[in-house]
């Protein structure tokens, strides 16, 4: 067996190991770590270690500990074992075993092991004997029978029985007579759940005394027992009489007094007031906490406000609180506290006052305050001689200066420029004459924004009706303005394309006419006759001015995505002749087309508006000038790779690179570059949109893109997209040999020219066809065709009045189910392809058509199978 094939047996028994191995070399660095050992230091891979210094994996104690003591037995004996403390990843310790041992090369073999359970086991029973050895209090373990089965040193002082004699006696042994009868209920209810209660036990000589029990169920030696804290509460009683006869002393008080334990911070006492206030008994309150009746008195709250009473600096502490009723209501409350000694213990009295009168007249003027603080609008209030009293956080935030910079100016001191006399002046005028004035004002921020301020200025009047000052409110309108400037533009933009997409869709029935008759002129003339370069002359046109309406289209946002084979490289070199006309000669445009298949299925214009996007933003980085490459290969994307990339699949792609030697992307920026509205360009340079939208138009062409930069060297944008074996079509490429056939086929279109074209071109590849203007037509005639006579295909046209295309088509299934069609639409499918796809149609065809691409359409869906 090979060095190799050994370490990899070794290496697959540590990795499953239950403790932490790992290998350092002389350096002290992870080359190996097995999962065990990382868990224990917190990593969730052990890879996360590989190439760290062990010294990360303890603090500074513990690496002197290791530096001082541990290593100098190593270096003498080449082993170490004993325990340590280790820092796991998030800071927090843990005991563990360590055992090193040295290796030939100077590395170290690191065995941990995480003792943590066992070092709390070990200090919960430390902590058990200390607390039950040296507590006041009784415990005692009692089995199921009553017998007595443990009993701590503070039992047998408080009894007067030794050890072994409280061994041999059972818990009725110790009650008091009269209490033992509720010995079995309380037992049963503490073996549901900790239960404390109040009895009578005995002592040795016979005396009894009370005492408070807490007891709850445990396993003790494999048994079930109830272990019960018991407490004699001789002196506590005691104490509460005496507190008792204090409260009755301060029970006619209009204040509510309470005396609360300084232990337990259990209500002792309260008087009749307070009862009354709240609407607790007084057995209630005695059960409850000062936090049950005003929660911010809490434990810590009230240790807090005590503190200098405690130290005798006050004699008093004084809270505000709320204090909450037995119906639920509030009231608010100033809490006095003060210490007294009882009975050798401490005692807080609290002393409530009710302040809602005080605190409503309080409440109304902060009310208002903070109201007029909460709206948007600013509000200035202005004496009589107009200068400002007041100023809201609106003010501030609109003007953007403090409201304490104003205040004591008048309003042509505001510093907002020129707009600030103007508002003065209106605002003296509305004064004079008692009527309030509104209107719009030009002003300017402290950082000189330009502000658009709707005012309202308003006279205030005193109960005796005479003007006491004014109050000015100002509205910030400048979004609002810049909202409707920009939906003015939005809506006008709208009707040029609704303008836009009319016409668009008028022009290409009409080219549909011109390019098919001319196409079939061209079928027909002999080549190189003049009529034949006429009528190409003719096509050429026409193809010119589709493209035209191809781009109103567009803009109309009427294109929908097409399926069609595009050639990438004839797509690159249109975007390279557009991109030299409009980008700086400084940038050099250099094409390295080395795919040998370059066509993908998609939709020609989106795939020129994807480079064309990469060539802008390409410019954008280089204003200096530089080189802009468009490159593509053929390249197989492996199961590897798709791993890494799970929304693209194995197989072969067409890979397309767009560099740029400009300034590089930060580093910060690249995992956002394809989110929509991310921009780095300033305010108004930029929406944010262009590359989420060429990620977009690649991923619905089947491929991904990525993007690779480094700040100042330039970025490389790589697309991969699925491309197939069928060969582009060229622009312009119309003269392409027909596909005949025949059959019987009905065109449905209300446009008369495009009926009639489509018609005479299916004529002339040889089927038998008929016409429809209208989709009811399309139904009627169907209906009183006999089987043998229905066609074999429908050319529908998608944009009809009365019943669209789609309607159509499914009207006609009702008719027979097996109708094939195919879609004809000026528009573009527009966001209809799922629609139409479930309606039936088999194919589509993109007006203004040339005849091939119409022969193409009607041979694939006579061709579909059903």
């Amino acid at each position: 067996m090979s060095t190799h094939e050994t370490w990899e047996l070794y290496r697959q028994a540590l990795d499953a190991s239950m403790d932490g191995m790992a290998l350092l070399d002389a350096a002290g660095l992870y080359v190996y770590a097995n999962a065990a050992h990382a868990a224990a230091y917190g990593f969730a891979h052990a890879e996360d270690l590989i190439g760290q210094s062990w010294r990360i994996l303890y603090d500074d104690e513990q690496l002197h500990f290791i530096d001082e003591q541990v290593f100098p037995v190593l270096q003498s004996q080449g082993y170490w074992q004993g325990q340590a403390v280790g820092k796991r990843r998030d800071g927090s310790l843990f005991p563990q075993e360590l055992s090193l041992a040295f290796l030939p090369d100077g590395g170290l073999v690191c065995v941990v092991r995480d003792i943590s359970d066992r070092v709390l086991a070990e200090q919960a029973q430390l902590l058990y004997l200390l607390l039950s050895e040296n507590t006041h209090d009784i415990i005692l373990f009692i089995a199921p029978n009553g017998s007595i089965r443990e009993a701590n040193t503070a039992a047998c002082t408080a009894y007067g029985y030794s050890h072994d004699q409280l061994l041999g006696m059972g818990i009725k042994d110790l009650r008091a007579p009269e209490a033992r009868g509720t010995i079995s209920a309380q037992f049963a209810q503490a073996v549901k759940g900790s239960i404390v209660f109040e009895t009578t036990h005995m002592r040795k000589d016979g005396s009894a005394f009370p005492v408070e029990v807490s007891a709850h169920s445990a396993d003790y030696n494999g048994e079930q027992v109830i272990i019960s804290i018991i407490r004699d509460v001789t002196e506590r009683q005691a104490r509460e009489a005496e507190i008792a006869q204090l409260g009755r002393a301060v029970d006619e008080s209009s204040d509510e007094i309470y005396v609360v334990d300084g232990d337990t911070l259990s209500f002792m006492q309260a008087n009749k007031r307070a009862q009354q206030n709240l609407g607790y008994s007084l057995d209630e309150l005695q059960q409850m906490k000062p936090v049950d009746v005003a929660p911010e008195m809490t434990a810590e709250h009230l240790a807090e406000a005590l503190e200098l009473v405690r130290a005798g600096i006050r004699s008093t502490a004084m809270l505000h609180t709320t204090a909450q009723r037995r119906d639920g209501t509030t009231y608010p409350v100033e809490a006095r506290l003060s210490l007294a000694e009882t009975g050798g213990r401490t005692a807080i009295v609290v002393i409530f006052t009710d302040i809602s009168e005080r605190l409503a007249a309080e409440a109304e003027h902060t009310l208002i305050l903070n109201a007029m603080n909460q709206v948007s609008e600013g509000i200035v209030i202005l004496d009589e001689d107009e200068r400002l009293q007041y100023a809201n956080q609106g003010v501030e935030h609109i003007l953007g200066v403090p409201a304490a910079s104003i205040l004591g100016k008048t309003l042509a001191e505001l510093p907002a420029g020129p707009g600030s006399e103007e508002l003065h002046r209106r605002a003296a005028a509305a004064m004079l004459s008692g009527q309030p004035w509104t209107g719009m004002l030009t002003m300017t921020r402290s950082d000189g924004t330009p502000l658009t301020l709707r005012v309202t200025v308003r006279a205030i009047r005193q109960p005796e009706g005479q003007a006491g000052g004014y109050c000015v409110v100002i509205h910030d309108a400048t979004e609002e303005v810049h909202q409707e400037e920009e939906l003015r533009q939005s809506q006008k933009m709208e009707a040029i394309g609704l303008l836009a997409g009319g016409i668009a869709h008028d022009f290409n029935n009409l080219l549909t006419a011109i390019m098919g008759y001319t196409d079939l002129l061209m079928y027909s003339l002999p080549p190189g006759t003049p009529e034949a370069e006429a009528a190409a002359t003719i096509s050429q046109a026409a193809v010119k001015a589709a493209d035209l309406t191809r781009r109103l289209l567009g803009f109309a946002r009427k294109g929908k995505i097409g399926d069609v084979p595009v050639d990438l490289h004839t797509v690159i070199h249109e975007v390279h002749s557009l991109l030299e006309r409009t980008i700086p000669r400084s940038i050099v445009i250099t094409e390295e087309l080395t795919a040998a298949q370059s066509s993908v299925m998609g939709d020609f214009t989106q795939l020129q508006q994807v480079l064309l996007n990469l060539g802008i933003n390409a410019r954008d980085a280089m204003p200096n000038g530089g080189t802009l490459s468009f490159r593509t290969r053929n390249v197989h994307l492996d199961a590897s790779f798709c791993r890494l990339h799970p929304e693209i699949r194995e197989g072969w792609y067409l890979l397309i690179d767009v560099e740029d030697t400009g300034c590089g992307i930060p580093a910060k920026n690249m995992p956002h570059m394809f989110e929509p509205f991310f921009t780095t360009k300033g305010v108004g340079k930029g929406t944010g949109m262009g590359l989420a939208m060429v990620y977009g138009i690649v991923r619905n062409h089947g491929g991904t893109i990525y993007v690779y930069s480094e700040e100042g060297q330039g970025a490389v944008f790589r697309m991969y997209l699925p491309f197939t074996q069928t060969a582009g079509a060229q622009p312009g490429d119309s003269q392409q040999e027909l596909i005949p056939g025949h059959g019987r086929i009905l065109v449905v279109d209300d446009e008369d020219v495009v009926r009639k074209v489509s018609a005479d071109i299916l004529r002339q590849l040889g089927y038998d066809v008929d016409e429809c203007s209208s989709g009811d037509a399309a139904v009627a005639l169907l209906a009183t065709l006999p089987q043998e006579r229905r066609p074999d295909l429908i050319v529908i046209d998608l944009n009809m009045p009365g019943m669209d295309g789609i309607q159509t088509l499914k009207a006609l299934k009702n008719i027979d189910s097996g109708t094939r069609a195919v879609l004809s639409t000026g528009f573009g499918l527009d966001g209809r392809l799922p629609e139409a796809t479930a309606a039936g149609f088999t194919g589509w065809v993109q007006k203004p058509f040339h005849p091939y691409e119409l022969s193409v359409a009607v041979a694939q869906a006579l061709n579909t199978q059903h």
